[in-house]
């Protein structure tokens, strides 16, 4: 028997809606102290539409600290390109990256 009562209208489309992307961040943030890196991830790609193999792929020196942006390597067909970030998350990123061993931002293991 199917269900006839819905809670949740479902989007059709491939991407956040603005009041679901504003959530996503309200939870995120609650996050943010228990999991850095990965509200980091998330909040990347949400910020940036990036793919997670282009977030997980960020160097250090992909990091403009002068303009707050990121430049993104595209995969897949992607352009490369630069994205300036909120001045909040990109701080936090900096300072991420600035604690972590090598020139990844994110070390994948």
């Amino acid at each position: 028997m199917a269900n006839t009562t819905s809670r949740y209208s479902l989007n059709k489309n491939k991407y956040l809606l603005e009041p679901e992307a504003e959530k996503l961040e309200e939870i995120l943030e609650k996050f943010f102290d228990t999991n850095e890196r990965d509200t980091l991830i998330l909040n990347l790609a949400l910020k940036t539409g990036a793919r997670a193999q282009e977030v997980l792929n960020l160097k250090k020196s992909d990091l403009n600290p002068y303009d707050k942006t990121v430049f993104i390597n595209g995969i897949k067909g992607s352009n490369d390109r630069e994205i300036p970030l909120p001045p909040r998350l990109f701080d936090r990123l900096h300072r991420w990256s600035s604690r972590q061993p090598g020139d990844r931002v994110f070390e994948i293991s």
